[in-house]
């Protein structure tokens, strides 16, 4: 393994991750953001923060993202991730509202950001008018 891809040390984080090895995961992720600059990268350390409940840490990466948002394209969802993940569910709701009228996810975290907010009607109308506009 090549200790300076960047990718090698965020899908390790993801492998963890989803094996509920948050510790590892949290390890792998901020070797990533040491290598890489891309936002997902970081929306997935903010995730595992919050979920190994290191919420404080997880909303500093939020707020950097979205002050970074300001500035140029940083897809919608992944704001939404870290939000659900904090247990914020309106807030991630409205980013996911938000992500209907920017350019569509390019990774399956959206569906399960989607899966994740529960029987919610609003997200429902996501699911419908993100399909029904044909994007």
């Amino acid at each position: 393994m090549d200790p300076t891809f960047d990718l090698t040390h965020w899908f390790l984080g993801q492998a963890y991750e989803n094996k509920g090895q948050l510790v590892k995961a949290v390890a792998e992720y901020e070797k990533a953001t040491q290598l890489s600059p891309d936002p997902a990268v970081f929306a997935s350390l903010a995730r595992a923060y919050a979920l190994s409940g290191r919420k404080e840490e997880a909303r500093k990466i939020l707020a950097n993202l979205t002050s970074e948002s300001q500035k140029h394209y940083i897809p919608a969802y992944l704001l939404a991730v870290v939000h659900l993940s904090l247990g914020e569910k309106e807030e991630a709701l409205l980013w996911l509202e938000r992500a209907t009228t920017t350019a569509p996810p390019s990774t399956p975290a959206s569906s399960a950001v989607l899966r994740s907010t529960g029987g919610s009607t609003r997200c429902a109308g996501i699911r419908v008018s993100k399909h029904s506009s044909g994007k």
